[in-house]
């Protein structure tokens, strides 16, 4: 006899449903809630200062506060910028544009953040 997870087994062959089913029982009850918390803001619903559309701004759990992704302010460092919110397509056509790019950010930490972002999709047009 094995003893694995608070479950004896035998050593005989057991059907694959059985395991199957114990798996899954002893699976169930350590799976954590994956709702929402009760204390998680909806989105920030706000409007690209560019092209007008709307964006849904995401609460970062992790972090507790809303994604940076798309405030202007984040990316530009600059106080006046403060407010601003862009859109995932005018962020790309600004990267893709690269004289403008160099010269509205200047953090070379940002720029290899924007890098990544284009590169795994997470913006894109």
């Amino acid at each position: 006899m094995r003893k694995k997870n608070n479950l004896v087994i035998n050593e005989k062959k057991l059907k694959k449903e059985d395991v199957k089913s114990k798996w899954y029982k002893i699976y169930m009850k350590k799976k954590p809630n994956q709702t929402k918390p009760d204390w998680v803001p909806e989105p920030l619903k706000k409007k690209c200062f560019q092209c007008k559309s709307n964006i849904l701004i995401k609460f970062v759990v992790p972090n507790k506060d809303y994604s940076q992704k798309n405030s202007w302010s984040y990316w530009t460092e600059k106080k006046q910028d403060q407010g601003k919110y862009i859109c995932d397509g005018c962020l790309f056509k600004l990267y893709n544009n690269k004289i403008l790019y160099w010269k509205t950010i200047t953090s070379p930490k940002k720029k290899q953040r924007m890098r990544t972002y284009v590169f795994t999709g997470t913006i894109s047009s």
